[in-house]
């Protein structure tokens, strides 16, 4: 079993298990932020007015839902990276499982995208690519020993009040067209990579038929070339030829060599 455990966060706001459970599986009406067959994420509010992100492992888990969350502990508990959500602590109670994160404002990259207003401007969706790619240079180059996140998708990346990125749990695909990883409107066994590389015959393909109508409001022609770039380092990303596939470190090489030609 794993210990008990729970972190304080500040002078003025100590987390006990009891405020914990207060804002989440003890409350009448929880705020529920997701939910899967194994897990539930709580907004937890706590009295000092304290955000958290909370996630529940369920009663009845199998060993490989205890052995994955020990190794969510081990893995978030020693990252430290702004683009990288922090772990606050973990505890146990009864036969449940809590992971205690700092919450994030803004939701997941997914909901913006697709459920909410929408990243309207390019600068907002450059600025998550980034805030990725380093957050994913991070894991895969800085940390001893490397860790090569499998559930990177839109839902697992999380924006801040600024908008700035934080990995949880990079689909640069969806950023710059707009669409779902599998569309409805993609034919029968289609994923958005497939459509994409179907679809792209030219430049002028990729702007009149695959980015995001939202992004071709712009008239300034860098913004267009900076767009015309990263849509070329996301396709490098999904080569078919894996070992044809750029490292994150030379990913966020380019993404920054894409804003060069920006005026001073």
């Amino acid at each position: 079993m794993i210990d008990s455990a729970v972190m304080i966060l500040d002078q003025e706001g100590n987390l006990t298990l009891q405020n914990l459970l207060d804002a989440t599986v003890g409350s009448e009406n929880p705020e529920i932020v997701s939910k899967t067959s194994n897990s539930t994420v709580y907004k937890a509010t706590l009295q000092s007015g304290i955000l958290l992100a909370v996630k529940v492992l369920s009663e009845n888990m199998d060993v490989n839902t205890e052995s994955f969350f020990r190794r969510e502990i081990q893995t978030i508990g020693k990252l430290k990276l702004r683009n990288l959500v922090l772990m606050i602590g973990f505890c146990t109670w009864k036969n449940l499982k809590f992971l205690i994160l700092k919450f994030v404002n803004n939701g997941s990259l997914y909901h913006m995208l697709h459920a909410a207003n929408g990243l309207p401007d390019w600068a907002s969706r450059y600025r998550v690519a980034l805030g990725t790619a380093l957050g994913l240079e991070y894991l895969h180059c800085d940390c001893v020993p490397r860790i090569l996140h499998r559930h990177i998708k839109s839902a697992n990346i999380l924006l801040d009040d600024d908008l700035e990125p934080h990995i949880t749990d990079f689909v640069l695909l969806e950023l710059l067209t707009g669409k779902y990883a599998v569309d409805k409107e993609f034919p029968e066994g289609t994923d958005l990579a497939v459509w994409m590389k179907t679809n792209i015959k030219s430049e002028q393909d990729l702007l009149s038929t695959v980015l995001d109508s939202q992004l071709l409001e712009v008239n300034e022609n860098h913004i267009m070339q900076e767009m015309i770039l990263v849509m070329k380092i996301a396709l490098f990303c999904v080569n078919t030829l894996h070992a044809e596939r750029p490292t994150m470190r030379e990913v966020v090489t380019m993404l920054k060599q894409a804003t060069d030609s920006r005026p001073s």
